[in-house]
Formats: C-alpha cells, structure tokens, sequence
C-alpha cells in the first residue's frame, strides 16, 4: 500500500513518520467505501440497495472521502509501523498525531495521498562509559550498641504485660475515656473516645496529653486544661486552649524480660544461648547493610552513567509510568478512586498534585532502568532455566500460590529480566571503585538519611 515512506527524528523522542499513498489505491479505498453504503443506505425515492453512485457522492461525498482518508491512514499506519526498525517504532501508550490535521484532504482521489504523522519513539542510550568510575559511598559499621538496640526491642515485643495497681509512669500502658469540653464545661459532640489504649511517652494520642496523665490511677478523674502552640501538628488544635475531661479507666505496665541464655530460647528454638542471638543479629544486620550498601552503589553509579549518558524521555513515557504508580498506589491503600479523589480533596490535596510530586522518582525510575536494559544488551547478560526456576519456586512459595501455567509463564518472564538485571548490577559495581566517605551509623543509613541530607530537604510523605 505504502509507496513511500520517510522517518525524521525530533527532538524529545519522537518522530516523524511521512508516509505516501499511490493514487490508485486512494481511488480503490474510495471505491470500497462508496460500494459499502450503496448497498446499505436509504435514500427517499430509492430502494435500500439500488442508490445511484452519483446521488449518493452529491449527498454524503464529504463524508464518504473522510471515512475513505481514514481508513487509507489506519492501513498505511499499520503497515508502515511493523516495517519500520525497532528503534522507531511507537511507543505502545504514545497515540500518532496527525501532522497540520486541517490541511490533510483527499480532494482528490486520483492523486498520491501523503501525510505525516509524529509520535513518541523510546528513547535511545548508546553507553559508551561505564567503567573507571571512583564512587564515594558512607562509611557505616555495626557497633555493638546496634545489637544492643535490636536486643532491647526484642524485649519489649517479648514484654508480659498485666494490669498494676499504681500511678501511671513512662512507658506504662493507660486506658482512657476522654472528652472535649466548651465554654460552658459540658461535654462537645462528636469528641468523646471511650477505652482509648495507648503508651505513655508515645504521643500516639490525638491531643497528646501524655505527660498530664502521668500519676493518674484506675479510677482518677482529671480535668486538663491545654494550650496547643501555633504550630502543633494537628491544625484543628494549633493555638488553641482545650478543656479536656479524662476518666482512667486501667493503668498496664510491661514486664521486661532479662537478657539472658533463657531469653533467648524463648525468642527462638534457633538459640540455645544469648550469644547465638546476638550472632544471628549481626549476621540479618549485615545481610542488610550489604542489600542497602549495593543500591546505594548501584543508584550512585547509574547516576554518574545518566550524567555522561543524557536521556530525553517522552512525556508519554513520564505520564505512563505516573498512572502505574497511581493504580499501584490506589492498589496498596485498597480504595477505589473515586473515594480516593474525595479523600485527597478533603485533605486539599489532588491526582494532580500527587503525581506532581512523584515526578522526579518516575524519571529518575525510567532513566535507571533505561541504562540497565542496555547493561544488560551490551554484556549480553544471560540467565539458565535452572536459576530462573530456583528464583520462581522460592517466589511461589513465599507468594503462597500454588503453580498454574499461566502464573509460571508471568513469573518466567519477570524473573528472567530480574536475574539479568541483577547480574548486570553486580558486573557494574565490579568495573568501578568506591571510597568510604562519611562515617554514618547504620540506622541512618538503612533508613535513607543520606539521600535527604544531599538533596538538601526533608523526605515527604506519598499523600
């Protein structure tokens, strides 16, 4: 069909694709057209079937030469794009435009027909420097004051609590009735919370009255009078002064295991002494400062790759890779969209906004991936079928689903591209160097502080 075909490249990854029609295919397409309605249209003063052609183009000939222009553009688009090289072919989420549309015609139907349309192409990246490069990364350890942190919260999860008879101090358990009270010292609607639990010192509690309650026992009463600064995190109560009437209704304290041989086989059959534990802490906190240490590195590396490699992503490609984070989002919080948009609105927030703000992470995302596809074509990395089905067996199992054929071959073709990548970043780090930089400690660094303290902002949370 396609008797010529021109490809330009633009700016921003995209394309333009010129393409030709011979004449006597626009006429034939025409033809098809014209034959399709003669036999279906009704006409006044003709019978269903019989409309002479020329009445037919002197009624409808506009519209028949539109539909027959269309359909001339949807076949030649087709054709053309399976024949074009990958790297112009569009992207599956970028819809062709139609160049200059309101001069595109078929006045003419014994003419060549050409036109042109520009769509988005992935973006190419020819890595040409990968190696040599020296990383600086943070120096983090793993003193013994770690092990003795993660002790500690394994004594507290292990913590018998029970119900005392006494004040209520730091760290204590207390279980409340509170309620707001107005000018008139009755009880505000909607402000009451009966049996309300939480731990002294926490601040898990919405007017935060923890140190007011201290000293309290099972049965006291209190009436508390609080002043909110003007920048208290809870905006209804920021510069306010509120009454609060607050019933005690149970004061719970835990009992601290001691830190010994028998401690330790009661966290796990796994220890038959403290040490064994401590050893097993060590060990899952330096399995995890390895994982976080080798993303660290590998996210530093491919920056530096990005910063000599420039990629200019399509706009299509950002806004694609917003909406999956979106529906993933609205996946993980299990709520449809529409009370979503409510909520977000309440909140004086919006999609747009959100996606706003995930912006940055979806380009650097793209881009990351982007020079790891190509780290994996350039090494020509390669997985067996023995450690592609190792990876999915322990995939099932830790998934809990049982094996069906369509769930393996899902999970082959991810796992397969997640093994290569994986390699692909050991080969990576393996051709470049690091030095320790700043020391940091290990909870720090695990939870992300050093990213925050180089961009030079706090991190914000999702919505």
């Amino acid at each position: 069909m396609v008797s010529e075909k021109k490809i330009k490249e633009l700016d921003q990854s995209a394309v333009e694709l010129t393409l030709t029609v011979p004449a006597e295919q626009v006429r034939s397409s025409y033809d098809e057209v014209v034959k399709k309605y003669a036999k279906s249209i009704q006409i006044k003063g003709f019978r269903k079937g019989k409309v002479p052609v020329n009445v037919l183009e002197s009624k409808y000939g506009d519209a028949l030469k539109e539909e027959s222009m269309v359909n001339l553009m949807d076949e030649a688009l087709k054709e053309a794009v399976d024949q074009v090289e990958d790297n112009h072919k569009p992207l599956p989420f970028s819809q062709p435009t139609l160049v200059d549309e309101e001069k595109v015609s078929l006045d003419d139907l014994d003419r060549d027909f050409t036109f042109s349309v520009t769509y988005d192409v992935k973006p190419e990246i020819k890595l040409e420097t990968y190696s040599g490069y020296e990383i600086e990364v943070p120096d983090v350890t793993i003193p013994e004051e770690d092990i003795d942190e993660e002790l500690a919260a394994l004594q507290d999860q292990n913590a018998l609590v029970s119900e005392v008879d006494k004040a209520a101090e730091e760290k204590d358990i207390i279980t409340v009735n509170y309620w707001e009270l107005d000018e008139q010292d009755s009880e505000k609607a909607d402000t009451r919370r009966d049996e309300f639990t939480f731990t002294i010192g926490s601040g898990y509690n919405y007017y935060q009255f923890d140190e007011e309650v201290k000293g309290m026992k099972k049965g006291d009463s209190k009436l508390i009078e609080k002043e909110y600064p003007e920048d208290f995190s809870e905006q209804n109560l920021a510069g306010r002064t509120v009454k609060l009437q607050v019933e005690v209704t149970a004061v719970k304290q835990r009992d601290i295991p001691e830190l010994d041989d028998e401690f330790a086989q009661d966290v796990s059959d796994d220890y038959d002494t403290l040490d064994d534990l401590k050893a097993d802490i060590r060990k899952r906190l330096t399995e995890e400062l390895e994982n976080k240490m080798k993303d660290y590195k590998l996210g530093k590396l491919v920056n530096r790759i990005i910063e000599d490699h420039p990629i200019e992503l399509p706009e299509s490609m950002v806004q694609a890779q917003l909406e999956d984070s979106w529906n993933n989002y609205l996946q993980r919080t299990h709520m449809p969209e529409e009370n979503m948009l409510k909520f977000l609105e309440m909140h004086g927030m919006s999609k747009e906004k959100i996606l706003e703000n995930w912006r940055e992470d979806a380009v650097v995302s793209l881009k990351h991936s982007m020079v790891m596809e190509e780290l994996v074509k350039k090494e020509t990395v390669e997985v067996t079928d023995e450690e592609v089905d190792a990876e999915v067996e322990k995939e099932l199992k830790a998934a809990g689903m049982e094996e069906r054929p369509e769930i393996r071959d899902y999970l082959n073709q991810a796992v397969t591209e997640q093994l290569k990548h994986r390699k692909a970043a050991d080969l990576l780090i393996e051709k470049n160097t690091f030095k320790p930089g700043e020391q940091m400690a290990l909870d720090e660094f695990i939870n992300g502080k050093q990213e925050d303290e180089e961009d030079g902002e706090e991190p914000q949370e999702e919505v």
